[in-house]
């Protein structure tokens, strides 16, 4: 069964994060960790979640690979760095925090490579007419496996449009006007948000195959955009 969404670019400053969601109240996180253009599973990463007291989202620092409530570590066997929108309402890695914990990653750009096996191709995807992108998510508490921070999972969907030539899955993108309905809404809301929702305007470009390597970090691994992209 394929999975996606295995790297992800973060790179707005709290600030940019907030003038994109507004007039929704958000409430700056933590510096750390800071921009990355290769965030790979296991790594921090910042998101948002609805803040203690209700009315605002609140940024904060959380682990990408989730830790089920009932798990006793982290485990590779749970592949929790995604969960499929189709059953993150009754997979039993995910049901609890789609019920109680979403959250969202804000993301400049993400990462999918097609091909094939041995000779596959890595692609940067980036919205082409707004600064951001929202992915939805789902989040559970601190515990000592995942460096005493949350750790949350991105939800993916079926691919549409013309990203289906790269990928059949990718990550589910919450539209900056039902933010708080991801994030706060009756759970039909929410699905109805991470299998449907309309997705901005996407461009592609090719990228180095030596991205694959976590430690691939910096401007250098995202191309400059080409003249009318």
């Amino acid at each position: 069964m394929a999975r996606m969404c295995g790297r992800f670019t973060q790179l707005a400053s709290w600030p940019e994060v907030a003038d994109f969601l507004r007039p929704l109240p958000v409430l700056p996180g933590p510096e750390s960790p800071g921009p990355s253009w290769n965030l790979a599973p296991s790594q921090p990463c910042r998101a948002l979640r609805c803040a203690a007291e209700g009315s605002a989202l609140e940024g904060v620092a959380m682990r990408w690979g989730l830790i089920p409530a009932w798990a006793r570590a982290a485990d590779r066997r749970w592949n929790t760095f995604n969960a499929r929108a189709e059953s993150m309402a009754t997979k039993p890695s995910f049901r609890a925090a789609f019920r109680h914990r979403r959250c969202l990653v804000p993301a400049s750009g993400y990462y999918e490579w097609s091909g094939e096996k041995g000779r596959r191709q890595p692609y940067c995807i980036r919205p082409e007419d707004v600064p951001l992108l929202l992915f939805a998510a789902l989040w559970e508490p601190p515990r000592p496996e995942s460096c005493g921070l949350p750790s949350l999972s991105i939800v993916t969907r079926e691919a549409c449009g013309p990203l289906r030539a790269l990928h059949e899955r990718m990550p589910a993108m919450v539209p900056p006007g039902e933010a708080w309905t991801w994030c706060t809404g009756p759970t039909s809301a929410a699905m109805e948000i991470a299998c449907a929702a309309k997705i901005p305007r996407l461009v592609w470009q090719a990228v180095d195959r030596q991205l694959d390597r976590q430690q691939r970090e910096g401007p250098e691994a995202i191309p400059a955009r080409p003249p009318g992209l």
